[in-house]
């Protein structure tokens, strides 16, 4: 929030971003993203979180209602993985160290993938 008690929503939006919500995305959020009239069809790239946008204090209390659980969740780092950033650096450098093997055998135990050369 501001001094004067707007809610920048496009700050929201951009840490439930940081947190691994998609907020124009997530099927939890759609209705908070109607009341707040934010569509994400002007965006001009798909990361971009929109225009700079601002409500009151109670607007935003008032149309988030029924995302309330999940915003409350993610807001204060309390999903089922807390530190998405981390979780996300952790699985690209697990990516990264082994993008390069190319050893190994298919499951031959699966009888599809015992075919697949």
């Amino acid at each position: 929030t501001t001094d004067d008690d707007m809610v920048m929503v496009h700050r929201i939006l951009a840490q439930l971003k940081k947190n691994g919500i998609r907020p124009f995305q997530d099927p939890r959020l759609i209705e908070m993203m109607d009341n707040l009239s934010i569509d994400p069809s002007g965006l001009t790239i798909p990361s971009e979180i929109g225009v700079k946008k601002q409500v009151s204090r109670s607007e935003f209390i008032r149309a988030s209602a029924c995302s309330a659980e999940v915003l409350n969740a993610a807001l204060s780092a309390n999903m089922v993985i807390p530190n998405f950033a981390s979780f996300c650096e952790e699985i690209k450098q697990i990516y990264d160290d082994l993008k390069d093997v190319k050893g190994g055998k298919n499951a031959d135990y699966i009888p599809q993938l015992s075919r697949v050369n």
